[in-house]
């Protein structure tokens, strides 16, 4: 078979390597989920003592997207460089040389060279990024199992610093690299013009300071319940910049970590309980007997729920407008899984269901209107 067509040039350029580079760049688009899920697989079995069979699937789906972009990066500067002549000849400046001025001629090729270098530096960074965020995961997901949670907070700090630092070389790699700043005069200028910077910077250095104050304090821990700047819930995050703080009512709040600082913080799980404390009201008309019977049975099937904590304290306090006043006051246990609102939704279930069975029920505010004179000592001079 005749081949020798497949090496006749159309524009300094072979017919053999146009199809190469159409095969390249058809491999590229149409296989790079497959070849990213392969070198997934074998990056995620180079990961040694995290390369757990469970993570697999979060591990693919971190580094598809930074694999991918490396895949079809690399095969279109590959596919390029097979007709890089016709690309060559494609100028998009041309700038003669004058007095005191360099001449500038740029082509295609170039700018294409330039894309390469970026998108490669891009994607590369993101990939450590990701497999920095994989490797997080599953040692905060081991603290969590060990009930670690000093490291627990320590390491999602740590893994935000990292990044910074990865994305930091990166940025400085393209400016070098790309557009061909001198990095060393750069930092150089910024070291002069460091007051500046320092002020741009002002919230987020302190913020930074205040969780490395944080960290070093501890006064407070992952899972804690705590209540800081009017926002009460339980701790899930101590981030680069803020902490983030789930409110009983599901809601993630975020608060700057510099207002921690400023702000009185209450730790409620340092004192392992909290108090519930209100009036329940009882009709009139019951005897002492049955008040008392009340009495004791709220007490008893109280301080029987596994989540409360110590004797409860059930006392007649007064006589109401329309009710007898119970003063009633228990305590919850504060930890790790135990739901405050659960507890007391079950609490007072209990507390209606006995004062229906033994109590009559709730009263209900009343007014009787008397017949006869009106009194009045004041105006009437009495």
């Amino acid at each position: 078979m005749n081949t020798d067509f497949l090496f006749e040039k159309y524009w300094d350029v072979t017919l053999l390597n146009y199809i190469i580079a159409g095969i390249l760049l058809l491999t590229a688009f149409t296989l790079r989920r497959y070849l990213s899920n392969v070198l997934s697989k074998i990056i995620f079995s180079l990961l040694g003592k995290y390369a757990d069979k469970r993570y697999l699937q979060l591990f693919q789906e971190l580094v598809l997207h930074p694999f991918q972009g490396l895949i079809v990066t690399n095969f279109f500067y590959l596919a390029v460089q097979r007709v890089s002549p016709v690309i060559d000849d494609l100028t998009i400046i041309r700038r003669a040389a004058s007095k005191g001025k360099e001449g500038m001629h740029v082509t295609l090729l170039d700018v294409i060279d330039l894309v390469f270098y970026f998108c490669l530096i891009f994607y590369v960074a993101l990939l450590f990024s990701r497999i920095l965020d994989f490797i997080s995961r599953i040692l905060i997901d081991s603290f969590i199992h060990r009930g670690d949670k000093v490291r627990q907070q320590v390491y999602p700090l740590v893994r935000d610093i990292l990044k910074v630092l990865i994305w930091t070389i990166s940025v400085f790699t393209i400016l070098k690299t790309v557009f061909q700043v001198d990095v060393t005069a750069l930092v150089a200028g910024l070291g002069i013009g460091g007051i500046a910077v320092a002020f741009a910077l002002k919230d987020s250095l302190e913020n930074l300071l205040a969780s490395i104050l944080i960290m070093i304090d501890k006064p407070f821990l992952i899972g804690d319940w705590v209540k800081v700047n009017g926002v009460e819930g339980v701790v899930e995050k101590l981030g680069f910049r803020h902490i983030q703080i789930r409110s009983f009512d599901k809601t993630v709040v975020s608060i700057p970590n510099k207002k921690l600082i400023d702000n009185n913080l209450e730790n409620f799980s340092e004192r392992g309980m909290r108090r519930v404390k209100f009036e329940l009201g009882a009709v009139y008309g019951l005897s002492e007997a049955t008040l008392k019977q009340v009495s004791d049975l709220l007490k008893e099937k109280i301080e029987d729920h596994p989540q409360t904590v110590g004797s409860a304290t059930i006392q007649l306090d007064n006589f109401g407008d329309s009710s007898v006043n119970f003063a009633v006051a228990y305590f919850v246990q504060v930890s790790e899984g135990v739901d405050f609102g659960k507890v007391k939704e079950d609490i007072n279930y209990i507390i209606y269901d006995i004062m229906y069975r033994y109590a009559r029920g709730f009263p209900y505010p009343t007014a009787t209107q008397l017949q006869g004179e009106e009194i009045n000592e004041v105006t009437n001079g009495g």
